[in-house]
């Protein structure tokens, strides 16, 4: 059975793709996303230096089938190998599954290692608001914790004290760009780049 992207560009519908990129080659013209493996290494590095560069953290990160869940837990692991007398507890996948698993997943973890851990960098958009809501509830102020994406939550708790930082992606300029873009191939433009990621 013919791939869904390819179907559709068989009937002449341009397909591009935003944020999480199908695997190359791929029918779709180009993706427009964040290149989530130096966001999570550059989000690493600064959750690192902020312990000192010693310490034990834990990784939260999305769904196992999404790309950019691979990436994510690659770019951490090559911060960590920078840093070594810092240890990576665990990569706790499936935090996008929703609200409930993902304060399953954090409340599961905080618990399991309870006195262990002094870095946490989420790389899930639902685990990084579950994660800020547990600091402020329990007070943590001890642990680092570095989040996703520049939505209220994360940053009230930068501001009081229960976040360290967090890595800004773009998804508005991403839909922007791919629905301008989808616009002027329909009016007939042909993209002429070589490059199939766009950052």
């Amino acid at each position: 059975q013919k791939d869904s992207i390819q179907e559709l560009k068989d009937a002449g519908i341009p397909v591009l793709s935003i944020a999480g990129c199908p695997s190359q080659p791929s029918p779709s013209l180009f993706c427009l996303t964040t290149d989530t493996a130096d966001l999570a290494y550059q989000g690493a590095r600064h959750l690192m230096e902020a312990m000192g560069g010693k310490g034990n953290i834990v990784h939260f990160t999305g769904q196992p089938e999404d790309t950019n869940t691979k990436n994510s837990i690659d770019g951490v692991a090559k911060a960590a190998k920078e840093f070594p007398s810092i240890k990576i507890l665990q990569d706790v996948v499936g935090m996008d599954a929703g609200p409930d698993a993902a304060q399953n997943g954090v409340s599961n973890v905080l618990a399991a290692h309870k006195g262990e851990i002094g870095g946490i960098i989420s790389t899930s958009g639902v685990a990084t608001d579950v994660i800020a809501n547990e600091f402020r509830k329990a007070n943590e102020t001890s642990i680092k914790y570095v989040g996703l994406n520049n939505f209220p939550v994360i940053l009230d708790a930068i501001k009081d004290g229960f976040a360290t930082g967090t890595m800004a992606q773009n998804p508005y300029g991403q839909a922007f760009l791919a629905t301008y873009s989808l616009k002027l191939l329909t009016d007939g433009c042909k993209y002429k780049g070589k490059d199939f990621y766009i950052n």
